[in-house]
């Protein structure tokens, strides 16, 4: 079933329209054959319009979360409408070798989300009984995280940076030095366009950072050149339509470069900026702008005190643009 058959509606209800404009027993079956043949784009058109319904419309962020936790359920081996509360345990247990805490809370909140919208169309049901079973999620815990703040990640390393370069896409190479030396978040590489990348001032704006905050980041003379090399080739200066293509994307450059991917993350490329930025200055307070931090001691996270790994790298760039540069908050 293609998913635009789905849409004959517009708007921010579209979803929630189409599924409650269905009989009873069309959502049904709709929803069994999405479950069966695990069409992510009908499951998250299920989910979003039962979340909507009976919840009020998602932001882009949820939705492109659950779509990530929702295709990554579909890719599992398990049989969607007889997912029994032990396998959707082991599901969990499986995420939580690969992905941060915060993250596999963000698609188990998924997937607990997609079986309330398949319970809804009666379509994750004890037919013996002639009822709707439970969700299979409701009662599973994720593990304590006991890791301290600032070691959730770690910092890429001048080596790992100098492994990456050769494999390098153009848009690889703009998301790693927006990260490696413009200190963004993932959302806000994403959400980057080139109306707020002012070349000829060397300069970029964040307008919507950590709880909305704006800031000036300054340009090193290297993610300049990458940026200017890049102005041509897009409306955008990355083309990823969310931080988990963009996540993606990167992972696969480190798999082929042989550089560890798991436990850095894209974050990781932050964590270096930081690094750099106190390497350039030993000044926690400067680094602290560069990041946009409000408290330094969050900085101090990012900021790696012992610099094993790292050499003099782009040291001179980085002590140019904060030696010159005034930044805004």
């Amino acid at each position: 079933m293609a998913s635009k058959t789905l849409a004959p509606y517009g708007g921010q209800l579209v979803h929630a329209e189409t599924w409650q404009g269905l009989s009873e027993e069309e959502r049904r079956l709709r929803a069994l054959s999405a479950a069966n043949a695990k069409n992510v784009d009908d499951l998250v058109s299920l989910l979003e319009g039962h979340s909507t319904i009976f919840s009020g419309t998602m932001s882009e962020h949820t939705k492109a979360s659950y779509r990530r936790g929702v295709a990554l359920l579909c890719g599992e081996g398990f049989n969607l409408i007889r997912l029994r509360p032990d396998e959707a345990a082991l599901y969990i247990r499986r995420l939580e070798l690969d992905y941060a805490r915060a993250s596999v809370k963000s698609y188990r909140s998924a997937v607990r989300a997609l079986y309330d919208a398949l319970i809804w169309a009666d379509a994750y049901r004890d037919d013996e009984r002639d009822r709707p079973l439970a969700n299979p999620f409701s009662g599973v815990k994720i593990r304590t995280d006991h890791t301290a703040p600032e070691d959730k990640f770690s910092s890429y390393t001048d080596k790992d940076i100098k492994l990456l370069l050769p494999h390098l896409s153009h848009d690889t190479e703009v998301l790693l030095f927006l990260g490696a030396h413009g200190g963004l978040r993932i959302s806000e590489m994403v959400a980057l366009s080139w109306r707020e990348v002012d070349l000829r001032n060397g300069e970029l704006k964040v307008k919507e950072g950590k709880g909305k905050k704006k800031r000036s980041v300054p340009l090193t003379k290297t993610l300049h050149g990458v940026l200017e090399r890049s102005k041509a080739r897009g409306a955008k200066p990355l083309p990823y339509a969310d931080r988990f293509a963009a996540s993606y994307a990167f992972e696969q450059v480190c798999r082929v470069a042989g550089v560890m991917f798991v436990g850095k993350a894209l974050h990781g490329l932050r964590h270096y900026a930081g690094t750099k930025a106190y390497q350039a200055t030993r000044d926690i307070l400067r680094v602290a702008k560069l990041l946009g931090h409000k408290d330094i001691m969050t900085t101090s996270r990012y900021a790696k005190l012992l610099l094993t790994g790292f050499d003099n790298s782009y040291v001179v760039e980085f002590r140019e643009i904060l030696g010159a540069q005034t930044f805004v908050r």
